[in-house]
């Protein structure tokens, strides 16, 4: 089936995050960039780019030190709830995106493009995850401005501030991202807010 990189970016693509047949409609965040192409009915597999805000080396990496012991309902949970992915335009991944910068004041010049200011740790060290961690810290610097799709809320004001476990609590908040709706005891999950 491929790497485990792969096989997360085809499991991503099932649930409609990516940009092939779906165009990111299963993603909750999405940039001002795709936001206008939808308003403007361009979207198409040209215009969008899926970007996975924590790289999937990344996540890779967590389920190479978590998977081994974990139950397939832990694993979906890591994966529904622990996945940050964000629908883009091409412009903007091809533009802001590729400039190098630091992400926070006196940190590590990068484009972030494979990795992430705080997630390399999880994959290169062996640490799990470090509580605190900052998904949209990747994006600082680069002007892109990112909504939470479902409320419309602004997530630009909580780059530098909206932790990892934040994003799994409100991923929690819909069925659809609850592990249990799929390996539950049955019963009907409850209704999404």
């Amino acid at each position: 089936m491929g790497s485990l990189d792969m096989c997360i970016r085809k499991f991503h693509d099932q649930l409609g995050w990516g940009v092939r047949g779906a165009l990111c409609r299963g993603t909750v965040y999405r940039s001002a960039g795709a936001i206008a192409l939808a308003a403007r009915g361009a979207l198409s597999e040209d215009s969008l780019h899926c970007e996975h805000t924590i790289p999937l080396a990344c996540l890779a990496g967590i389920l190479r030190r978590r998977g081994p012991g974990m139950t397939v309902e832990a694993l979906a949970d890591l994966l529904l709830t622990g996945s940050v992915v964000t629908a883009m335009s091409r412009e903007e991944r091809h533009g802001p995106l590729r400039n190098r910068r630091a992400c926070v004041p006196g940190g590590q010049v990068s484009t972030w493009s494979r990795t992430h200011p705080e997630f390399p740790k999880v994959a290169e060290d062996g640490i799990l995850a470090q509580p605190g961690m900052r998904p949209f810290l990747r994006y600082a610097g680069t002007g892109i401005a990112v909504s939470f799709y479902p409320d419309g809320g602004d997530v630009a004001a909580l780059t530098e501030t909206l932790t990892w476990e934040e994003h799994q609590k409100r991923m929690r908040g819909f069925a659809l991202y609850r592990a249990e709706t799929y390996f539950g005891d049955g019963a009907a999950a409850p209704a999404s807010p």
